[in-house]
């Protein structure tokens, strides 16, 4: 008997499901248009921006959002330079896509546009007849009203040191950001830097403290009057004491319930009137450097780690999660106990250091021998931050002043406080949030994209070298032994 052929019912099966799968191909294709055309849309309809980076380079802070949320007026952001040219910087592409993510979350309040300077000289000039540093690639954030700040490009990068010959980030959002807090706020208050003794290490002060929304001015007590709209003073290490003038003076201040924030560090020599004024706030810094062998950074014992007091809970401290880092730091000793009032003064410790620290007794001009731990050193923990407080009552209203001490004029280094790693520019925003009336406060960290060297403290070396070389190393161990066995079975 023949074998009936089936070849033209396998050749129509088969023509049946070729043909569904080029049905269902061509419906996923048109499907994958359809969802490009919609998302194209809806980008150019509601300024939608997607960020599908692994390290987020594009995105803004939540911080931000709300900032943005919250703008009663509209503002503008001109960039003097085509978006060609500055797409073409280091980072310039991060740059404009980040500000156009401000343009997309600011619901139409804020617009970017690129100016470019060859073809409209008349525009730029207009800036630069006001501010001098206004130049090619400087953003301004202008209002309706015509207030404006500058952001000069320099400013838009995050730098690997203070020397900025080393880019290796940007710090656009902390700038922006700031800048439009500012336009918003209609109170500027007035910080004071006193430069008249040789004061040193305030300069990464400067630019926080513009960040927060203060007005900076230098000021020489030797020959000036405060000014009544100073609401905070400086006061960064002086290399030579104050006269009792200023002493005066000072004392005037702080009659009015303002603000201060001081640091006297290794470096500086012997300042018996200001330390006996200090006195009075309950706060003496010892003769001695603080040393550690554990906590600090890489091979330098001087630069040490302190973290927030557990028992502390000042507002101060929010949102410090990592050590603050002070170099060259001179113990700060409480003159009474934190929970007495003298002289309707409290102090209040905020950082410390750890229990492996330890004090080395200096002789002023004398040169240290070691950082190595001697008989005679004192051992830690030592108070590196403490705040004293006054208060009083107008008005029904509860007015307070004071001033944050600290051990060192390094606490606001400009390195230290863009090193993302480290809690320095945390806890700098608070204290300027905290002691500005305006309200303003910008905690927001530099986007780092091409990371400096790895910041190591303590403990944490050990872990690495765990991590990075004896776990590897007892794995090729094993295998070794492994393949020992294996072979001679």
């Amino acid at each position: 008997m023949k074998q009936k052929n089936n070849a033209p019912k396998k050749d129509r099966r088969n023509w049946k499901y070729g043909s569904l799968s080029v049905a269902i191909s061509l419906v996923f294709i048109a499907a994958v248009i359809l969802v490009n055309v919609l998302v194209g849309v809806a980008t150019d309809r509601f300024s939608i921006k997607f960020d599908m980076t692994s390290d987020s380079r594009f995105a803004i802070s939540r911080e931000t959002k709300d900032v943005l949320k919250e703008m009663d007026q509209n503002v503008t952001v001109y960039v003097f330079a085509t978006e060609t040219n500055y797409r073409s910087l280091v980072f310039g592409n991060e740059i404009v896509e980040m500000l156009y993510r401000y343009q997309a979350a600011s619901d139409g309040k804020l617009t970017v546009a690129f100016i470019d300077p060859l073809r409209n000289p008349e525009f730029v000039n207009k800036y630069k007849s006001e501010v001098s540093t206004v130049s090619e690639y400087s953003l301004i954030v202008e209002d309706a009203t015509g207030k404006f700040r500058t952001i000069s490009m320099e400013d838009v990068y995050y730098w690997y040191d203070s020397t900025r010959t080393r880019v290796v980030g940007i710090s656009l959002e902390r700038r922006l950001t700031a800048a439009l807090l500012w336009l918003e706020s209609d109170v500027q208050p007035v910080a004071a830097i006193l430069t008249g003794n040789g004061e040193i290490g305030y300069g990464g002060l400067v630019s926080l403290l513009t960040d927060s929304n203060y007005q900076v001015i230098s000021l020489n007590l030797l020959t000036d009057e405060i000014p009544e709209n100073v609401e905070l003073i400086v006061i960064s290490s002086p290399s030579t004491d104050y006269t009792p003038d200023e002493i005066n003076k000072l004392d005037k201040y702080f009659a009015q319930y303002k603000r201060a924030i001081v640091s006297i560090g290794a470096e500086s020599p012997s300042l018996p009137e200001l330390e006996q004024f200090l006195g009075e706030w309950g706060i003496s810094y010892g003769k001695s450097i603080l040393l550690d062998s554990q906590y600090k950074i890489g091979n330098d014992y001087s630069a040490v780690a302190s973290s927030p007091l557990s028992t502390s809970t000042d507002t101060l401290l929010n949102g410090i999660t990592s050590y603050i880092i002070a170099p060259y730091s001179r113990p700060l000793t409480t003159l009474w106990a934190s929970s007495d009032r003298f002289n309707g003064r409290i102090t209040t410790p905020l950082l410390t250091t750890s229990t492996q620290s330890y004090a080395k007794p200096f002789v002023e001009g004398e040169t240290i021998s070691t950082f190595e731990r001697e008989d005679g050193d004192v051992s830690g923990p030592f108070y590196t931050a403490v705040l004293t407080t006054q208060t009083t009552i107008v008005d029904n209203i509860t007015v307070e002043g004071g001033i944050l001490f600290l051990s060192s004029p390094y606490v606001y280094n400009e390195s230290l406080l863009n090193t993302n790693s480290y809690g320095n520019m945390t806890l700098m925003s608070n204290v300027l949030g905290e002691f500005n009336k305006s309200g303003v406060k910008v905690n927001i960290k530099n986007k780092s994209f091409a990371a400096p060297e790895l910041a190591v403290i303590g403990n944490q070396l050990t872990v690495i070298l765990v991590l990075l070389a004896l776990i590897p190393a007892a794995l090729l161990i094993m295998g070794g032994v492994v393949w020992y066995r294996r072979k001679n079975r």
